[in-house]
């Protein structure tokens, strides 16, 4: 082999022997530059044609299993293989282990890992091209991109036309996200809710409070001067206090 010969075409059975050549940690074949074949590390220094593998070490399989651990969606799953990642020796196996009782998610693993070792494979075969005085041929595109362009589409409409309601939609995630607060927190928040996105108005009830109900926080109205009774002196220093925030006059702050 010369400088400026092409080297191989990258299939599926190379690119799993190039795999298993990056992950043997004796490090005791090299790749054939013009078939893509793994042959025997000769002694001495390599011939032109004939190439270590891609360096692969076990920090960057663990860097691997963290990011697909970072995209699982499945709560249990996730929990159980972080738990798996924070073992000191067995990381590997036990990481597997926990994906064998998910075989959906096993698959899953399988592809990711296929499309990330594909692309740095890609990558150093473009360094082989490049040492041999042949250009490079960059990445190719990820799946992904042509699914976006031919499954879907984008359209501008207004709010009235979404098929949800988007107000009650969101004061179900508001109430959700109150499950995941310390109980002091969730009270508090719960009391001065929706200042800045307010849900659909309901109706108020005879008996709620000044503090209840949807909407910016007012000040309750007057009380007819006929029925106001004078202030005793238990109360007096009461008429003017305020509740902080936005959740309006107290209820002990008027005397009927």
């Amino acid at each position: 082999m010369q400088n400026g010969d092409p080297i191989f075409e990258l299939n599926d059975a190379i690119l799993e022997r190039i795999i298993f050549a990056m992950e043997d940690q004796t490090k005791s074949r090299v790749i054939d530059l013009r078939t893509g074949e793994l042959v025997p590390r000769p002694e001495g220094e390599l011939e032109l044609h004939l190439a270590p593998p891609p360096d692969w070490a076990p920090a960057d399989g663990f860097r691997l299993m963290e990011n697909f651990c970072a995209r699982v969606k499945n709560l249990e799953l996730k929990r159980a293989l972080m738990r798996s990642l924070s073992r000191g020796k067995g990381v590997f196996k036990a990481f597997r282990l926990v994906l064998a009782d998910y075989p959906q998610e096993d698959v899953q693993f399988r592809e990711y890992k296929n499309a990330v070792l594909k692309r740095h494979v890609e990558s150093w075969m473009d360094d082989m091209r490049e040492s041999l005085g042949l250009a490079r041929m960059g990445p190719e595109p990820d799946e992904y991109e042509e699914l976006i362009d031919e499954e879907f589409s984008l359209e501008r409409r207004t709010l009235a036309d979404s098929p949800y309601d988007l107000a009650a939609l969101a004061e179900e995630v508001f109430v959700e996200a109150l499950g995941w607060l310390p109980a002091a927190v969730a009270t508090s928040r719960s009391a001065s809710s929706w200042t800045s996105f307010p849900p659909t108005p309901r109706a108020a009830s005879s008996t709620s409070s000044p503090t209840q109900g949807a909407g910016p926080s007012r000040r309750p109205p007057a009380p007819s001067r006929s029925r106001r009774a004078a202030p005793s002196a238990s109360c007096a220093s009461s008429t003017s206090r305020r509740i902080s925030g936005t959740s309006g006059w107290s209820s002990a702050s008027w005397t009927l």
